[in-house]
């Protein structure tokens, strides 16, 4: 299991390849995941962000699964001014960045998150009570897109502190492939499927589908 620690100072981007465990600068991946071959090996590519000036949390973590395995892969996006993830896109009011690194072959999930406030002496964590499953398949030699997610902060009517966050989950396939493809001119990415996540199959109100990059209010 990784840290928490670890988790938190994880800064960039980065490709885990196989072999060898991700740096503190991108997805943070156990390290039973990076031993199989690399024929056995499969790329997953997702973008990942917050708003650019509405962040009431610093650090936003993704947390993924093998579903047989247990094994898990963090995907961290650290909003802070100084040090903070290197940003790929501007898309209206939210910093994007992307994510592309490699898994073996299997079945994984989607089953949980993680924000923090990231303060030195108080450090506020939320993230939900129970486990989710938005299962996705990683398939060797073949690019596995997992779609934009970008966390939105949840306001009450007239307060001024956050209290939660939810995720809004989009297709941007054509513009993070584009990316993916400049970052990684030495990789092939004739065979991309898109595996994003089903979020209308969750009870859960944190996952929900194309929405505005805007703070949340409610009554």
């Amino acid at each position: 299991m990784i840290s928490l620690r670890a988790r938190l100072t994880a800064l960039a981007f980065v490709v885990a390849v196989a072999g060898c465990v991700a740096d503190l600068n991108g997805p943070q991946i156990s390290k039973a995941l990076t031993t199989a071959k690399p024929e056995m090996m499969g790329m997953v590519v997702a973008s990942m962000g917050t708003l650019r000036e509405d962040t009431p949390y610093k650090t936003y973590t993704l947390e993924f699964r093998d579903i047989r395995s247990k094994e898990t892969v963090f995907l961290p996006f650290n909003a802070f001014a100084v040090g903070g993830t290197p940003i790929d896109f501007r898309d209206g009011k939210a910093d994007v960045a992307l994510f592309a690194f490699q898994l073996p072959e299997g079945r994984y999930e989607l089953f949980n998150f993680e924000l923090s406030t990231g303060g030195m002496k108080i450090n506020t964590h939320r993230r939900m009570k129970d486990d989710i499953s938005l299962p996705f398949d990683v398939k060797a030699g073949q690019v596995s897109y997992l779609g934009e997610f970008v966390s939105l902060p949840v306001y009450r009517q007239g307060g001024t502190e956050a209290f939660g966050g939810i995720w809004s989950v989009r297709d941007q396939q054509a513009r993070d492939i584009q990316r993916a493809k400049q970052k990684l001119p030495g990789t092939s990415f004739e065979n991309v499927v898109a595996t994003i996540p089903d979020v209308s199959t969750l009870r859960s109100s944190f996952f929900i589908r194309t929405i505005p990059n805007e703070r949340i209010i409610i009554p």
